[in-house]
C-alpha cells in the first residue's frame, strides 16, 4: 500500500507538471525497489495524453539485474544502441573534452582501445586527461597519443573483477582463455580449452 501510495502521488505530480518535460531514468538494471515498481506501473499509460517523454537506460548482461520482460510493452518502446564507430566516437571526445579538434588518429586509437564501448570510452577520457595550469581557455591538455593505445582505466578494471568475482570458476576460465585467443573467436575454440581445464563445470559456465 505505501508503494502504491507512492506511485499515485509520482504519476500525480507528473500528470499535473507544466510541460513539456523530460524525465530521464539512469540505469534501471540497478533501480531500487520504488523505481523499479514506477517503470513497471500500469499507471504510466496515464502520461500517454501529457507532454512528458520519459526515457530509461538500462546496461544488459549486468550481474543482479531486473529483468526488462517484466516492463509492459504497451507503455515502453526498446531501442537498442549499437557500440560507437570512429566518428562517434569523435564527437564524444570533442563534446567531453571540450575541444574543437583532436589530434590526427586520436579517434581511431580510442576507437581501437574501447571497441566503441560507450562507457569504456567516457571512462578512458576522464582517467586519461590531465590538467594543464597554464592554458587559462582549456585547462585540460591530452595525455600523449602512445599513453592512449593499450590501456585499461583504473574504474573499467575494478568493474571487470567485481564481476569475475561474482562469476563461477569456468566463466572465469572462459574469460580468461579469450582473452588470450583475442578480440575474436568462435565457440568452439573457446570450448576446446575451457573443456579441458573444467570439464566438470563446462555446463555452467555461465554469468
Amino acid at each position: 500500500l505505501e508503494t502504491a501510495r507512492h506511485l499515485d502521488q509520482i504519476v500525480e505530480a507528473l500528470t499535473t507538471a507544466v510541460g513539456p518535460l523530460l524525465l530521464v531514468i539512469d540505469d534501471v538494471h540497478w533501480a531500487d525497489d520504488l523505481t523499479w515498481a514506477f517503470v513497471r506501473s500500469e499507471r504510466l499509460n496515464r502520461l500517454s495524453n501529457v507532454p512528458i517523454c520519459v526515457i530509461a537506460s538500462y546496461r544488459t548482461n549486468e550481474p543482479g539485474a531486473r529483468d526488462l520482460h517484466e516492463l509492459d510493452q504497451r507503455v515502453w518502446t526498446r531501442i537498442e544502441l549499437e557500440r560507437l564507430d570512429v566518428d562517434g566516437v569523435r564527437e564524444v571526445m570533442l563534446a567531453l573534452m571540450r575541444r574543437h579538434d583532436i589530434p590526427s588518429g586520436l579517434d581511431r586509437a580510442l576507437h581501437e582501445v574501447t571497441g566503441g564501448n560507450p562507457l569504456h570510452l567516457t571512462e578512458c577520457l576522464h582517467e586519461w586527461m590531465v590538467e594543464d595550469a597554464t592554458q587559462d581557455r582549456n585547462p585540460r591538455q591530452l595525455a600523449p597519443l602512445s599513453k592512449w593505445r593499450g590501456m585499461i582505466p583504473r574504474s573499467i578494471s575494478v568493474l571487470l573483477e567485481g564481476r569475475l568475482a561474482s562469476a563461477t570458476g569456468a566463466a572465469r576460465g572462459c574469460a580468461r582463455v579469450a582473452a588470450i585467443i583475442g578480440d575474436e573467436f568462435t565457440l568452439s575454440e573457446l570450448e576446446g580449452p575451457v573443456h579441458a581445464l573444467w570439464p566438470d563445470e563446462i555446463g555452467r559456465a555461465s554469468w
